[in-house]
């Protein structure tokens, strides 16, 4: 019973990664030890798992869903119904080839297929936001972890600048490396990383959006941090990380962030971890040809926060809640400075059935000439996920999305003439149901 439970939590939980509405995408501007290593280990679905040969192991699931979205424009003005059917398939490949060297292949991909509504006939291509490629190598007191994390992301809702797009068209790819050395009870990080990320966001008429929604970004970050081993389960320390990024069409920010963190093992079933600091920024918004009347001023300096609590409360009930203010990209060209609370809650009712219920509000401040601002947006996301089977599991899943806008809009003057957008363009509401079927192989 024990494979069969872990075998539908895996499988339906990488299978929502993909095919689902992804969770939040945080991308800080500066240098984040816990977003560039914060993967899933590897753990086999069962003792019968489709690889296994000699130290090779491996997982491989496949689905079929079906969305049903009544704004996938995120319009303000009208409706953009969508029927869209989805087919996945996610590969977890892990080869150690020591007890300290390892390499990791995780690979989820989906293809869609829009049925009826805006859009109809038309198909598009996903790559999991968490497919990436891992070594892990170990030599006396060093430990060095290479990774490269890609994707190809449509949702739009995963960026919350984002209004009256249909398709983000976005592909991110993460490069990068982290060195800790164990001097006993203290751990130095180096960490260096190449973000690059090029958006070729499409309206329901696959008409491009403007040069300012769409273009492309690369930022270089590296950071330093010192952890001290305080008691077996609780570590502390200084952190300093530097970034710089440039693109076309993209707000480049440079940023200098020195802060600290506590990292806490509170029981066997609960954990915690705590990032603060300061952020000295230097922002450039993108030349567009025209002077907007209303460009807002970009900061200078601003904080940064987050802490995660994660906790099994019990044997069936999961918890995750967090709470961060920081400047972020969003894997996206705009950066945007927001505070984020989030919760979610997975709760296995018997042998056979799941419920999990996740939300998330947040408010920020959008850094753009066109259309920046304030806004605030919130989610609720609910689901069941029933085991038919030993490898099959369906699930239902609903989620609606509401962004409100304050401020914001653009003014400038173009041949002679004022153009302006209010900011009521940036509100809308979505409401979106997920019927799907995944096997674990």
């Amino acid at each position: 019973m024990k494979g069969w439970s872990r075998a539908l939590g895996i499988g339906a939980l990488m299978f929502l990664l993909v095919s689902g509405p992804a969770a939040q995408a945080q991308e800080p501007v500066r240098a984040s030890l816990s977003r560039a290593l914060g993967a899933a280990d590897f753990e086999p679905y069962t003792e019968s798992a489709l690889v296994r040969f000699g130290p090779v192991q491996g997982n491989l699931d496949a689905g079929v869903s079906l969305f049903y979205i009544d704004n996938a424009a995120l319009s303000n003005t009208s409706t953009s119904p969508r029927l869209q059917l989805n087919e996945t398939l996610n590969l977890d490949l892990l080869w150690p080839f020591t007890i300290h060297n390892s390499l990791h292949l995780r690979l989820g991909a989906s293809f869609g297929q829009v049925l009826a509504g805006s859009g109809g006939n038309r198909f598009s291509l996903a790559v999991a936001p968490d497919s990436q490629i891992s070594w892990l190598v170990g030599i006396g007191d060093f430990r060095i972890r290479l990774y490269d994390r890609f994707a190809l992301i449509q949702d739009p809702t995963t960026d919350p600048t984002a209004t009256n797009v249909f398709d983000l068209n976005r592909f991110r790819n993460d490069v990068g490396t982290a060195v800790d050395w164990d001097l006993n009870k203290l751990v130095l990080t180096l960490l260096i990383d190449d973000t690059y990320v090029t958006q070729s966001a499409r309206t329901d008429n696959q008409i491009p959006l403007t040069s300012v929604t769409n273009g492309d970004r690369n930022t270089i970050r590296g950071s330093l941090q010192a952890a001290y081993q305080l008691t077996p389960t609780v570590s502390f320390g200084p952190s300093f990380s530097a970034s710089q990024s440039s693109g076309t069409s993209a707000t480049e920010v440079d940023a200098i962030s020195p802060g600290a963190f506590l990292k806490m093992q509170l029981t066997r079933l609960t954990s915690f971890q705590l990032e603060a600091g300061v952020n000295f920024f230097s922002v450039r918004y993108p030349d567009v040809g025209v002077v907007f009347l209303n460009e807002p001023q970009p900061p200078t300096s601003g904080y940064y926060v987050s802490a995660v609590l994660r906790n099994q409360l019990t044997r069936l009930v999961n918890l995750t809640a967090s709470v961060s203010h920081d400047l972020d990209y969003a894997d996206g060209l705009t950066p945007t400075e927001r505070t984020l609370v989030s919760i979610g809650a997975n709760y296995r009712l018997n042998k056979r059935v799941w419920l999990n219920l996740e939300g998330y509000y947040e408010d920020g401040t959008v850094l753009s000439p066109l259309n920046g601002g304030d806004y605030s947006r919130f989610s609720i996301l609910t689901g069941i996920t029933y085991r038919l089977g030993l490898k099959l599991s369906t699930a239902v899943q609903y989620r609606y999305t509401q962004r409100s806008s304050n401020n914001g809009g653009f003014t400038f003057v173009s041949n002679g003439r004022l153009v302006s957008e209010a900011a009521g363009s940036g509100s809308y509401n979505q409401n979106e149901v997920t019927l799907s079927v995944n096997y674990a192989f």
